[in-house]
């Protein structure tokens, strides 16, 4: 479902909150899967947003369980952490948030009345290239992030682990006979 925001909306993602939005090189969207066992019933869903409050996170979820019948616990959101979106209010949804949340939630319900037969299988591999902690630590102990002006990362080095394992799920559909 597109939930490409008006123009003037404001942009999240730090250096851009505030800055109205004047243009757009691609839409935004909600994406659903939902995947039945024929015991449980999980809905996994993936939103072109930079974050999601918990608090709106929350209310998504329940009105998800609600609507849809699925147990909150089977119920995954995430964010895309796009910064050229508009942001999620935690707090007296704006009309971007309530039709985002509402597009959301109706994602679902067309994901479960989609449902069709399939094999599901997983595979794990390895990226170390593009691989790295935006975190670094200066001489003087204090941290920074790795994109703020190169003058104040001089002399850092990686502050903590990396994780290069990417994971695939792959999905296909079964032609019933």
């Amino acid at each position: 479902m597109d939930i490409t925001p008006p123009m003037n909306v404001e942009m999240a993602g730090g250096v851009f909150d505030g800055i109205p939005i004047k243009g757009y090189k691609t839409r935004l969207f909600v994406n659903t899967l939902v995947l039945d066992d024929g015991i449980n019933e999980i809905a996994l869903t993936s939103i072109d947003v930079a974050l999601i409050p918990n608090k709106t996170a929350k209310d998504i979820i329940e009105r998800i369980s609600k609507c849809c019948g699925l147990k909150e616990e089977n119920v995954i959101i995430v964010a895309t952490h796009t910064h050229k979106g508009a942001t999620l209010q935690s707090e007296d949804y704006d009309v971007y948030t309530e039709n985002t949340v509402m597009l959301i939630v109706t994602s679902v319900v067309m994901a479960q009345q989609k449902k069709q037969l399939c094999r599901v299988g997983i595979g794990k591999g390895r990226n170390d290239r593009f691989v790295f902690n935006r975190r670094l630590t200066k001489p003087d102990g204090s941290i920074v992030s790795n994109f703020v002006d190169p003058h104040f990362t001089k002399d850092c080095t990686g502050d903590g682990a990396v994780d290069a394992d990417v994971f695939v799920i792959k999905i296909e559909s079964i032609k019933r006979s």
